[in-house]
């Protein structure tokens, strides 16, 4: 008993194996609580003492409402699902509750307390935040020529990043790899070419090689040379046949 004493009763179950899920109901789920081998049960409530007693002169909800210490009563039950309530009532017949209880299917559970489902909610929400700081910590960058910035790198076992996004960020990697003298040479031969080659001669040209194409231009006959000496023909005589 000493042991179960010092365990969490958030972490306890009973069940008894003697008595049918199907069989516990309203009129007797409370009976079926009241069980002396259920850890949650205490020994010296009300219900106890009605029961070593015997005491049947009134219903024992009668007897409960007359009678102040620890008690439990049935606080709510519909089909398998039962609630079960601690509480302490006053000789002035105050009650303050102490804690609830779930029969579901036969087996006996204590209800979370408003306290420990709190602490549980903030115990599983802050090692999701500290581990989302520290991956924020480790992307931070700092350098003279840009300043803080952020680096994410990506894992093996996430999804492959949008092919858009991809070109995006290459794209910004090239330009941080090349200097301001780099793009400066650049731009000035882009220039010389553009003076070189108008782009205005080139669009001629293509405008004409179209008109050719669709059949726009008059088609011109080619013209052949001329000889200078041009052979005479001769008249040869037919030989007769006899």
């Amino acid at each position: 008993m000493s042991s179960t004493k010092k365990r969490n009763p958030l972490h306890l179950t009973f069940c008894n194996s003697k008595v049918a899920a199907s069989e516990i109901n309203m009129s007797n789920v409370l009976n079926y609580f009241c069980n002396p081998e259920n850890p949650f049960y205490d020994l010296n409530s009300v219900n106890y003492l009605i029961k070593a007693h015997n005491i049947k002169t009134l219903p024992e909800k009668d007897l409960l409402r007359g009678m102040a210490g620890i008690q439990y009563i049935l606080w709510y039950s519909r089909g398998t699902f039962h609630v079960i309530m601690k509480l302490k009532r006053n000789r002035t017949g105050e009650v303050n509750p102490l804690s609830y209880y779930y029969v579901i299917d036969g087996v006996i559970q204590q209800a979370p307390d408003m306290f420990s489902i709190i602490q549980s909610r903030l115990l599983g929400s802050l090692e999701p935040l500290r581990n989302a700081f520290g991956e924020l910590c480790n992307c931070s960058r700092f350098t003279i020529a840009q300043g803080y910035f952020w680096e994410f790198k990506n894992k093996k076992d996430k999804k492959k990043v949008v092919k858009k996004e991809e070109k995006h960020e290459s794209d910004e990697v090239q330009e941080q790899r090349s200097t301001p003298f780099q793009k400066i040479n650049t731009q000035t031969i882009f220039r010389q070419l553009v003076k070189e080659m108008p782009v205005d001669d080139a669009l001629e040209r293509a405008i004409e090689d179209e008109r050719c194409i669709a059949g726009e231009t008059k088609s011109v006959e080619p013209e052949f040379k001329k000889p200078k000496n041009p052979t005479r023909t001769h008249n040869v005589p037919r030989s007769n046949v006899h």
